[in-house]
């Protein structure tokens, strides 16, 4: 009964391809050798590390050393890797394990000749993006700083590539679904059990004076609340979606689980941002899928104040409270940063936050002391100038025509519900990036 129930809970119920994928060919003498010399090699290297490394820093490195080998032997795992990875692993251990996905695909790209790289209409609008952020590096005010930023862009827009070229089954796409709710409910759950472990937050999260009964803000693996938030609007909606592959009543009890664990974790962000961003998702999730739903969310909207503890209540109703030092820091950076702008506005200062802490001094108001505009929409103005921010507006344009459109024309209820939640989760996303440098 429970591994039948296990079974139903990764395994959608459909099982039509949505593409096809390339089987791999039967392995030849010659791959049996080269496996046998690749063991030997390792063998070699392992045994020479395990002389020169503590025992922990060896461990680390095996770890590192089988997982780039796997890689490299099966692309596809770096690509789930990278997707159950992100809210776990350092910025740094990411970029590495995206690098070596995108030489493994270079590779098997160029040897499997049946392979085909797919181009749709939005990728020619995300090279762009990437072409206008080069351009933005090499006229920085701080190339240097600013070449690290790319570098992290880069790899983002190359793992992109790479994953819609990988997932090519409804099967690849809710395994993908469940890796990315796992591994976001096992950092929503460390973040609830920060909330009775970490004691009082740091004043820098919240203004004590206004609100006293908040004594910690979860930030979880992301060390930050108002990040840690922006990545839970995302995925929450991906949770729900999931419902939609469900076999039956116990999995689906299971992932309503999974998805209130989230929703708790995010309620003790304490982050407004991530409020606002989480209802507007919701929102065009209902009326996307079932406008039914709308029903049913605005009763549940008038049962909140009921449910949910003083504290959050207060925190919510605080939106627009400009006795709030939050509050009147982000005005205070906007007005600063709009001055940026308004001088920069054709080429930009350079990608990255050197560039901004470099000149936002000289444009400071109030707040004289800022890491970024506390807007994405600003400090793209900001960083890549006009040119940025119209691709940039073009790119998220392009976007939603092309979910919605395939919304439209999907049969498979999965599917189609999975791009809803996509639509929706970004627009959250991109709601909360209003108030937040969501790329920060």
């Amino acid at each position: 009964m429970v591994g039948r129930t296990a079974y139903d809970f990764f395994m959608i119920r459909e099982s039509n391809s949505i593409g096809r994928i390339s089987r791999p060919a039967k392995e030849s003498g010659k791959s049996v050798c080269s496996l046998e010399a690749a063991a030997i090699a390792a063998g070699i290297v392992l045994g020479i590390l395990g002389y020169l490394m503590p025992p922990t820093t060896f461990v680390l490195a095996v770890g590192a050393l089988v997982g780039s080998i796997l890689v490299l032997w099966r692309y596809e795992i770096g690509v789930f890797a990278v997707m159950g990875a992100i809210p776990l692993a350092p910025t740094t251990a990411l970029l590495g394990l995206i690098f070596i996905t995108a030489a493994a695909y270079g590779i098997r790209l160029f040897r499997n000749k049946n392979m085909r790289f797919r181009v749709t209409i939005l990728d020619y609008f995300i090279v762009l993006f990437g072409i206008v952020l080069f351009y933005s590096t090499i006229t920085s005010y701080t190339p240097a700083s600013s070449m690290l930023a790319l570098l992290m862009h880069i790899a983002c827009i190359a793992f992109y590539f790479i994953l819609v070229n990988t997932i090519k089954t409804r099967q690849q796409l809710y395994a993908l679904v469940v890796l990315l709710v796992l591994s976001t409910t096992f950092i929503s759950l460390y973040g609830l059990y920060q909330l009775k472990t970490v004691g009082a937050t740091s004043e820098a999260w919240v203004d004590k004076t206004l609100f006293e009964d908040i004594k910690a803000r979860v930030g979880s693996t992301f060390e930050n609340p108002n990040v840690l938030g922006e990545y839970l609007v995302l995925i929450i909606p991906i949770g729900i979606a999931m419902l939609w592959g469900q076999r039956n009543w116990i999995s689906r009890l299971v992932t309503l689980g999974l998805t209130a664990v989230m929703l708790v974790c995010l309620v003790y962000t304490y982050s407004r941002g991530a409020y606002i961003g989480l209802m507007l998702a919701f929102a065009l999730f209902a009326a996307l899928r079932d406008r039914r739903f709308v029903i049913l969310g605005a009763i549940g909207l008038l049962m909140l104040p009921f449910v949910l503890p003083a504290s959050v209540i207060n925190r919510f109703t605080s939106i627009g409270n400009l006795t709030d030092t939050s509050s009147f820091y982000r005005i205070s950076v906007w007005l600063g940063s709009l001055k940026i702008v308004k001088d920069y506005w054709p080429s930009g200062i350079g990608l990255g936050l050197e560039p901004f802490k470099l000149l936002y001094p000289k444009y400071s108001l109030n707040a004289a002391y800022a890491h970024h505009s506390h807007n994405i929409y600003i400090q793209l103005l900001i960083e890549t100038g006009i040119a940025g921010f119209l691709v940039f507006a073009a790119m998220i344009v392009v976007y939603y025509k092309t979910i919605l459109a395939g919304f439209h024309k999907t049969k498979d209820g999965f599917t189609s519900t999975f791009m809803i939640a996509a639509a929706s989760g970004m627009a959250g996303y991109l709601a909360q990036g209003m108030v937040e440098n969501i790329w920060y």
